[in-house]
């Protein structure tokens, strides 16, 4: 017989403030993982934020706090989804679903690669910088993307892909430093 969750009939939300606070990050960084806009981040967020507040007083303090709020998060990722429904798909459902697992053995070679990526992009010329910023903060297709740019479409994938390539040499080499592959 299993004992019944401890959930408070009277949440103290001080409490839930705290815990928020403490997770936010690893929030931001897990549902920046699931979208493609940085704005769609701070709206999933701001939802998820909402449901945690409210559903808070059902939440077991006996259980990790963080893969209950993911769940929460993942569920307003699909609410987006189903609001963006005419917008071009950048993640299938699959992917999404993979992606949202929680497998917490991979939470510290997420962040160490988070970190690797955020100095990595730092050391790209300012040129190459400007192009992925302007890309990926576009919200059209490549092709209209490289006519805002008055470039043709193959010059923009030849240098996107360049530009990815090195990120991710620089980054396998941040992981090789931190002996995590």
């Amino acid at each position: 017989m299993s004992e019944s969750p401890i959930v408070p009939s009277n949440p103290d939300h001080s409490e839930f403030l705290r815990i928020y606070t403490q997770h936010h990050r690893a929030l931001y960084h897990y549902a920046l993982m699931l979208v493609v806009r940085h704005a769609d981040v701070d709206d999933v967020l701001q939802e998820a934020s909402v449901a945690l507040w409210k559903k808070f007083g059902e939440y077991d303090s006996r259980l990790p706090f963080l893969p209950w709020a993911r769940r929460v998060v993942y569920l307003e990722v699909l609410n987006l989804r189903q609001r963006q429904k005419k917008l071009p798909v950048a993640l299938t459902a699959e992917v999404i679903e993979q992606l949202a697992a929680d497998n917490p053995a991979h939470d510290d070679v997420l962040e160490v690669q988070r970190q690797a990526l955020g100095s990595c992009v730092q050391k790209l010329r300012v040129k190459d910088r400007d192009l992925l910023d302007a890309r990926y903060r576009a919200e059209s297709s490549l092709s209209s993307f490289a006519k805002s740019a008055g470039r043709p479409v193959q010059s923009i994938y030849v240098t996107l892909n360049r530009i990815r390539k090195q990120l991710m040499q620089c980054v396998d080499r941040a992981l090789r430093a931190e002996g995590m592959v």
